[in-house]
C-alpha cells in the first residue's frame, strides 16, 4: 500500500487523501481491487462516516469534506474490496488502528523568511570529513551500472555525547566519530547494505533496511544484535528511536512500533495499532512540520510543560516545500527546524529558530545535501545545543558540515 497520511491539516477545509496498491502477484483475484472507501470519524464523534474512493490514474482518491474535520482533528482508516470478495484494511487492524490527524488550529500565521538563493551560508566548521575508501575513517561509494545512481553512505545520526555515527552502506559497517570529528571505532552491520540508522539516548542503535519487506535491527552500543524485527506493512523509508524503542516510517507521517520489549517483535496488526503520526526523539521530545495548501508549512512542537507551540509559515512566491528533516523542541519553549525548499532551478535547506511564541528569530539557507546518501531523509540532523548538521558530497569524499543556529 502506498499512502501519504497527513499529520496536520486545516480545520474545516476539504481534504484529499490518496492511495495506491501494489501486489507481488498481479492479476490474481486477491490482488485486484474493485472498490475502496475511507472511514472517517471526527474527534468526539461516536460513529464512522463512509467516504467513497474514486479511481484516478490507477490510484484511489478520497475527498473528505471539511465538515468531518473539526478543530480537534479526526481519525480514519482505508478499506479496499478485492475481486475475491475480501475487504482489506489499511492500516492492518482497521478501526482499531485508525490514523489520527490533528489540525493547525491555534498556530499563528506568519510569513516565511525571505530566501536569497545567492546567499547560501558558509559552514561554521566540519563535523566529520570522510574520503571515499574502505579504511577506518573512510566511507564507501558504489558507482552506477547503466543509468543507475551513485550510492554512498546510508545515513548518519548524532550520539548522546555529540559523536557522529555513520552508516557505511557500501562497506556494511557502522563508524563512530568523536564530537571533534576524530575516528574512534567501527563495527560490522548485521545486514548487508544497511540503509538508515538512529541512535538512542543510551548509545544503542536501530538499523533499518528500506522498501517492502523491510527489517529493523536493535543493536547495543558496541554493535551486538539485541533484536531483529520484520516490518509488517507499508514502504519503509526511515527509522527512529523513542523512549519506548525502535520505530519504522511506513509512510509519510506514519511511524510504526516494531517490538514489545527488546528482542521480541510485534505482529503487523499490533505494529499498526501502536503507530503514531510523529516519532518522538530518544528523550521523548516531539516536533513535526507538514505542508498545507496555499504554499504554507505548519511547524508544531510540544513545550516542556506539555503545551503545543508552533506557527504556520507562508512560503515566498514560487518556492515549494521539500523534505521534512526535523523539528527539535528546545528547553526555552522554542524550537529549531530544518526544512528542504526548492524552486525551478534551486534546492536548499532552511534552518529556522523559533521562540516559544512561534516567532522566527533566526533563519539561514544551507547548502543542498548529499545526492549519494541512500537515506535521503537523514542527510540533515540536529546536534545539541544548537547545531544543524548537513551531509554534502565534496570531490573525493563526504563531509558533514555544521551550522550554528544562533
Amino acid at each position: 500500500m502506498l499512502h501519504v497520511a497527513p499529520a496536520l491539516v486545516d480545520a474545516g477545509a476539504d481534504l484529499e487523501l490518496s492511495a495506491a496498491t501494489m501486489c507481488r502477484t498481479p492479476g490474481r483475484a486477491t490482488c485486484t481491487v474493485e472498490g475502496a472507501r475511507a472511514w472517517v470519524r471526527p474527534q468526539g464523534a461516536a460513529g464512522w462516516s463512509r467516504v467513497p474512493g474514486h479511481v484516478i490514474d490507477g490510484a484511489y482518491r478520497f475527498d473528505v469534506s471539511g465538515t468531518l474535520i473539526p478543530e480537534g482533528g479526526f481519525d480514519y482508516w482505508l478499506e479496499f474490496l478485492t475481486r475475491a470478495g475480501a475487504a482489506e484494511a489499511y492500516p492492518p487492524g482497521g478501526a482499531q488502528a485508525a490514523i489520527r490527524v490533528l489540525t493547525a488550529t491555534g498556530l499563528p500565521e506568519r510569513a516565511f523568511p525571505t530566501i536569497d538563493w545567492n546567499a547560501v551560508r558558509a559552514p561554521d566548521g566540519v563535523a566529520v570529513s570522510m574520503p571515499y575508501g574502505r579504511r577506518d575513517g573512510q566511507v564507501g561509494i558504489q558507482l552506477p551500472e547503466g543509468d543507475g545512481e551513485i550510492a554512498g553512505h546510508g545515513s548518519f545520526d548524532v550520539g548522546p555525547d555529540g559523536s557522529i555515527y555513520v552508516d557505511d552502506w557500501v562497506n556494511g559497517r557502522i563508524q563512530v566519530f568523536s564530537r571533534s570529528g576524530r575516528f574512534e571505532r567501527a563495527f560490522r552491520s548485521p545486514v548487508d547494505e544497511p540503509a538508515d540508522l538512529a541512535v538512542a539516548g543510551d548509545g544503542s542503535l536501530v538499523l533499518g533496511t528500506l522498501g517492502e519487506a523491510a527489517e529493523a535491527f536493535e543493536l547495543g552500543p558496541e554493535g551486538a544484535v539485541i533484536g531483529r524485527y520484520p516490518v509488517g506493512y507499508g514502504i519503509v523509508s526511515r527509522v527512529a528511536v523513542g523512549p519506548d524503542g525502535p520505530k519504522a516510517m511506513v509512510g509519510p507521517s506514519q511511524w510504526a512500533a516494531v517490538r514489545t520489549v527488546s528482542g521480541r517483535p510485534l505482529a503487523p496488526e499490533l505494529q499498526a495499532r501502536l503507530q503514531s503520526a510523529v516519532a518522538p526523539q530518544s528523550d521523548g521530545a516531539i516536533g513535526v512540520s507538514q505542508s498545507l495548501p496555499g504554499g504554507r508549512i505548519a511547524f508544531a512542537w510540544i513545550r516542556g510543560d506539555g503545551s503545543r507551540a508552533g506557527a504556520v509559515l507562508t512560503l515566498p512566491r514560487g518556492v515549494q516545500p521539500g523534505s521534512d528533516f526535523f523539528v527539535r523542541p528546545l528547553d526555552d519553549g522554542g524550537a529549531i527546524a530544518a526544512r528542504g525548499v526548492w524552486d525551478a532551478t534551486h534546492f536548499g535547506v532552511v534552518a529556522l529558530r523559533f521562540d516559544a511564541l512561534g516567532r522566527v528569530v533566526a533563519s539561514s539557507l544551507l547548502p543542498e545535501p548529499s545526492h549519494h546518501q541512500v537515506a535521503r531523509f537523514s542527510t540533515v540532523r540536529y546536534r545539541a545545543p544548537g547545531e544543524v548538521l548537513v551531509a554534502v558530497d565534496r570531490g573525493h569524499g563526504v563531509r558533514i558540515l555544521r551550522f550554528e543556529v544562533r
